[in-house]
């Protein structure tokens, strides 16, 4: 899995954050689970319906 780059805006170490309201809505299926990763400065990603994406979506960089 990767590795989540510190926050573009202030340095932090962000948190991968799971919803398991999707998850008790839809019954016990792990698949319905969205993903988000977050910084403590409040930036955050939209929710993924994978870890990986959510991962990958943050670690995106415009400049790069």
């Amino acid at each position: 899995m990767a590795e989540l780059k510190p926050c573009p805006f202030c340095g932090r170490q962000p948190s991968i954050i799971v919803d398991n309201a999707a998850y008790s809505l839809f019954g016990d299926d792990e698949e319905n689970t969205q993903f988000a990763v977050s910084c403590h400065c409040g930036i955050h990603t939209s929710w993924r319906w994978e870890r990986t994406e959510a991962i990958e979506a943050w670690n995106r960089r415009v400049s790069e």
